[in-house]
């Protein structure tokens, strides 16, 4: 796929069944077909491909300008489905309990026999769970791990706006000008203790005392 002018669609929550059922349909089409979608999150707008298609990864890779050695997150619609690409413990349990969907990312062991995950240099990978419904909605309609790094080039700001995402993509979904939002905050729980990688929307502080309160229940 590829287009010198994506195909843009104008979204908010005030949408009749009809409209979302033609962007659910359009959707699925895409990321089926092995394109690239622009799409809002609670953070910003964020660059789906489908995991398992090489030619969408790598696709994402050249339209962001991004290392191929920096792993990519996937988005799924509910901790159940994620759950069915990675291996879970307590602590992932805790946190996911207390701050799923929202702007959290986890990264998990990948579960055996799910599948190439492209996009991600070992047995790990990062999970979101979205606190934006419409995204939630298209997710349960997938059947494989979608993308969730952010539409900007690589380096540039995080984009808030569609004009300031990559314009290599099949689809746009226009939510217009979203909150200036942190990051997801990214917690590695392959290891013992957690790492936060990345401090975002949830402070690292309230990330331990989750951790920690359920370690002492």
């Amino acid at each position: 796929m590829g287009s010198e002018s994506p195909r843009r669609i104008v979204i908010s929550p005030g949408d009749s069944p009809d409209a979302v059922r033609v962007i659910l349909d359009e959707f699925i089409r895409i990321i089926q077909a092995g394109g690239l979608i622009v799409f809002p999150t609670e953070t910003s707008y964020l660059l789906g491909a489908d995991g398992h298609n090489a030619e969408a990864v790598g696709r994402l890779f050249r339209s962001k300008n991004r290392p191929r050695n920096m792993p990519l997150s996937m988005a799924f619609h509910n901790i159940e489905s994620a759950k069915r690409w990675t291996l879970w413990d307590a602590r992932a349990h805790r946190l996911a309990d207390r701050f799923l969907p929202g702007p959290l990312t986890l990264i998990l062991p990948l579960r055996a026999g799910t599948g190439r995950i492209h996009g991600i240099p070992d047995d790990n990978v990062g999970i979101r769970v979205p606190g934006y419904p419409l995204l939630l909605d298209l997710l349960s309609r997938l059947h494989v791990p979608l993308t969730a790094t952010s539409a900007n080039l690589h380096g540039a700001p995080e984009p808030y706006e569609v004009d300031q995402c990559v314009r290599d993509v099949d689809l746009i979904l226009d939510a217009g000008c979203l909150p200036s939002t942190r990051t997801s905050t990214i917690v590695s729980l392959c290891k013992d203790p957690p790492v936060i990688l990345r401090e975002g929307a949830i402070p690292s502080m309230a990330i331990f005392k989750v951790l920690t309160d359920g370690a002492e229940a």
